[in-house]
C-alpha cells in the first residue's frame, strides 16, 4: 500500500492540497458547470482522498498531516457557498471526507474545538435539502457528540442540535438518514442519563 512510502503521499497530499485550493480560490462560489473539465477534474482528486480517508491506514496517515485536516476545514467551511442544485455531489463529498477524517480521534478532537466548523456542520441539518447531503451532516454531529462523550469532553454541542428537526428526520422515507438520526437520538439519551 502506498502509505508505506510515506513521503510520496507527503507529496500526493501537497499536490492534492494545491489542486483543490487552486480551484476553490479560483472560483469560490462560482463553482464551474458539473460537465467542465476543472470540475470533473477536481471531483476525481477530492473522491480519491474520501477515498483514501474511509480505510483506517489512510486516514491515520491524513490525520497526521496537518495540511490536510486545514484542507478539510477550508472545504466544508466552503462548500456551505454552493448551491445544492449545481453543487450537490461536491458538497456530499466533501461532508464525507469530513466524516471519515472524524473517524481519527484526534481529527474529531480538531473539529469539536472549532465552533466555526461545528456551526458550518450543524447548518447543513436541514429538511429541506437533499438528504443524501443532510444524513452526512448528522452523521458527523453524531460521531462528534459520541466522541466527546466518550472521551469525557465536555461539549456545548447538545444544546446548539436541532432536536426537534433530528425527531422528524428519523422517520425519513430515505433510510441511511433515519437510521443515522436514530442513532443521534440515542447518544443525546446517553448524555441526558450520564448529566453530560
Amino acid at each position: 500500500m502506498l502509505i508505506q512510502a510515506p513521503e510520496t503521499m507527503q507529496k500526493y497530499c501537497a499536490l492534492t492540497k494545491g489542486i483543490i485550493d487552486s480551484f476553490l480560490l479560483a472560483y469560490e462560489s462560482n463553482l464551474p458547470p458539473l460537465q467542465s473539465m476543472e470540475h470533473v477534474f477536481v471531483i476525481s482528486v477530492l473522491g480519491a482522498l474520501t477515498n483514501l480517508a474511509a480505510f483506517a491506514e489512510g486516514r491515520a496517515f491524513l490525520a497526521q498531516q496537518e495540511e490536510v485536516v486545514q484542507l478539510m476545514k477550508k472545504m466544508v467551511l466552503d462548500q456551505e457557498r454552493w448551491s445544492f442544485l449545481h453543487f450537490r455531489f461536491m458538497k456530499r463529498m466533501v461532508l464525507t471526507f469530513a466524516y471519515n477524517m472524524s473517524l481519527e480521534d484526534p481529527v474529531a478532537y480538531f473539529m469539536l474545538s472549532e465552533e466555526q466548523f461545528v456551526s458550518c456542520v450543524l447548518r447543513t441539518l436541514s429538511l429541506n435539502d437533499p438528504t443524501d447531503v443532510v444524513a452526512v451532516g448528522v452523521a458527523i454531529i453524531y460521531r462528534l457528540l459520541s466522541t466527546s462523550l466518550q472521551a469525557g469532553i465536555p461539549s456545548a454541542l447538545p444544546e446548539k442540535i436541532p432536536w426537534a428537526m433530528i425527531k422528524t428526520m428519523k422517520n425519513s422515507p430515505d433510510k441511511q438518514l433515519g437510521e443515522i438520526a436514530t442513532s443521534l437520538l440515542n447518544v443525546m439519551e446517553m448524555t441526558e442519563t450520564t448529566g453530560f
